[in-house]
């Protein structure tokens, strides 16, 4: 021993501890004696650092050292613990051992004092090891339970000559066995699937006759119905007096499993949405080149689906719509996760155009966003609603022509009786005034007739189409009507503007717009109390739009809701007009804030035919998205 040994003596005469003292540093070792008598002094001593050992005489006038036994191995049991005592007997010295003490020394033998202590220092070490060994075991088993049971991970043993099994508290967790139950082969033919059992029955047999390490997987059948789904691993050690031993890992991959059969199921479920929906699926990269298209969406367009990958997606679009869709693309770029909906032209390979309604989104990844487009061919539906509209114009041609023949047949001829009754009185006159006056009557009763036939006629046919004007001078010319004939000493200012290159309208369907917004505009005038009065007229590719706003009072909520006043059929009469013509018929207004009527035309029903506009492809990269 080279360094000073630290010693805490329980002991109440001084002389004994020095002669202790002086018995141990004789010997060459360095000692440093903590010397004490008090029950106190003693928990006191035990609460410093760095005690090597603790020496107790038996009994003492205030305290006993059996007691001190018992606190110095509650408190510090790692201490090496010697009674040194005169009046220590046999049976008090083995109970003493049994506690806890290390040794025991009589004062007439004090020549044991060395020994002993240097067997109770070595003891203490040996202890001291043991309890960081166990500890670190305890520690240890416990991260490797806890790590099986975070990964599903149990494991086990095998001696194949003597039958015994050994499983971890996972595996019983995996197999679903009571701990209590002594585990064995024959438990796992008891869960194995019956479908996998005879497969399971020869990879045992062989390994257990090879001696080789073996690997498979197979399927468990619960008691309550459940299938689980395990990997089993094992290593093979051969030799010693065990024989042949397998130690290994059974992997519960029920959830993988499970994970893996809806990921499969969920991507089979998207491939046919795909693949297979009768609607044109795009994925687009950044820069506007398509990086997959369905099948469905290459057929529909003429192409094979290898034609169409890395090539511009403006490509399959109308020439004169490829802006407005690079637009709306670009915005979905900047938006992430934003939809955007259109409705677009889109040419086929053979040069046909087709009418799509589309939408659009850009979602991000990891390589940067991309673009998921759909598009639905629309081109039969709008044909069909441009062929329900045509006829509806040329029913409505056809109606004027009835009335026309009606005014002719009904109150043109109430009119020619009238005249010839008039004559026939001016006839009687003057000699006849008693059969003049009857005629006279006739003729009134026959001109009141005229009138009622005269009002039908005319509130069938309502007025007379509108001269091929510019839609922009006729609501400029009514609404400078209104302003002259406002009552008020500061009638509300009036303004029309155009966006877009003007283009020729469908003279009927000038007629409907302007007649529209000559209703709007009077309604404005007459009754909203506004200051200001705008009409937009926008000439669009895919549209025309006419929007008319006011500053005004607004209009009622409940009279939007129910379409009208009762009694007044403004808005009746605008709202069957629009729905002749395909129109959209958009309304807001707000108390105090004004009103704004909205009319959109689709360009199809509203423009006249002209030259078929440009269908170049796109080839130059930089006509790509960007």
């Amino acid at each position: 021993m080279n360094s000073v040994l630290r010693i805490l003596y329980l002991e109440d005469d001084p002389k004994d501890a020095d002669l202790v003292q002086a018995m141990i540093e004789a010997e060459g070792v360095a000692c440093q004696v903590t010397l004490v008598e008090t029950r106190a002094d003693f928990l006191a001593g035990l609460e410093q650092d760095g005690i090597d050992l603790i020496l107790a005489d038996y009994s003492l006038p205030s305290f006993d050292g059996i007691t001190a036994l018992k606190i110095a191995v509650a408190k510090r049991p790692e201490v090496p613990f010697i009674f040194v005592s005169g009046t220590m007997g046999e049976e008090v010295a083995i109970e003493a051992l049994k506690i806890g003490a290390t040794d025991y020394i009589l004062k007439t033998r004090l020549s044991r004092i060395l020994p002993s202590m240097q067997r109770a220092l070595r003891e203490g070490r040996e202890r001291v090891e043991r309890t960081f060994a166990e500890e670190a075991l305890r520690r240890s088993e416990a991260y490797l339970a806890e790590g099986q049971r975070l990964s599903h991970t149990g494991s086990f043993g095998w001696n194949v000559q003597s039958g015994e099994n050994y499983w971890s508290e996972e595996t019983y967790r995996i197999f679903e066995f009571d701990r209590t139950t002594k585990a064995n082969v024959s438990l796992v033919f008891e869960r194995v699937h019956p479908e996998d059992a005879a497969a399971v029955k020869e990879i045992i047999e062989q390994a257990s006759r090879d001696g080789k390490d073996f690997e498979h997987q197979y399927r468990l059948l619960m008691p309550d119905g459940s299938v689980k789904y395990v990997h089993v691993v094992a290593h093979a050690l051969i030799g010693g007096s065990g024989g042949l031993e397998f130690t290994g890992a059974v992997m519960d991959e029920t959830a993988a499993k499970r994970a893996e059969e809806a990921l499969r199921l969920s991507e089979e479920q998207w491939r046919d949405v795909f693949e297979n929906n009768p609607i044109m699926y795009f994925m687009v990269d950044g820069a506007g080149k398509i990086m997959a298209v369905n099948p469905f969406g290459a057929e529909q367009l003429g192409y094979r689906v290898d034609e169409l990958l890395g090539q511009p997606v403006l490509n399959v679009f109308y020439g004169a719509d490829r802006e407005a869709v690079k637009t709306n693309l670009a915005l979905c770029l900047e938006q992430l996760g934003r939809g955007k909906s259109w409705e677009f032209r889109s040419v086929r390979k053979d040069g046909t155009v087709l009418r799509v309604r589309g939408s659009s989104k850009a979602v991000a990844r990891t390589s940067g966003p991309i673009l998921l487009i759909t598009c639905e061919d629309i081109t039969e539906q709008r044909r069909a609603e441009e062929a329900l509209f045509q006829a509806g114009l040329e029913a409505r041609v056809s109606e004027r022509v009835r009335i026309a023949r009606e005014v002719h047949d009904t109150v043109l001829q109430s009119f020619h009786g009238l005249i010839l009754r008039f004559q026939v009185a001016r006839d009687m006159l003057p000699d006849r005034p008693e059969e003049a006056l009857q005629a006279l009557d006739g003729a009134l009763s026959i001109a009141d007739e005229a009138i009622a036939e005269s009002r039908d006629a005319i509130q069938d046919l309502r007025s007379e189409p509108v001269e091929l004007v510019d839609l922009a001078h006729l609501l400029t010319a009514i609404g400078e009507e209104l302003v002259e004939a406002h009552t008020n000493i500061h009638p509300p200012t009036f303004s029309v503007a155009v966006e877009g290159d003007r283009r020729t309208l469908v003279p009927m369907l000038q007629d409907d717009i302007y007649r529209i917004g000559r209703e709007i505009l009077r309604n404005a005038f007459r009754h909203s109390g506004a200051r200001h009065i705008d009409a937009e007229i926008l000439y669009d590719e895919q549209y025309l739009r006419l929007r008319i706003r006011d500053d005004g009072k607004g209009i009622e909520p409940q009279v939007l809701e129910d379409g009208g006043r009762a009694g007044h059929w403004g808005l009746i009469g605008i709202r069957e007009r629009a729905k002749r013509m395909a129109a959209q018929l958009h309304f807001w207004s707000e108390a105090g804030a004004g009103t704004e009527i909205q009319l959109t035309v689709p360009a199809s029903v509203a423009y006249e035919m002209s030259a078929a506009n440009s269908n170049s492809i796109i080839t130059e990269p930089g006509d790509a998205l960007r």
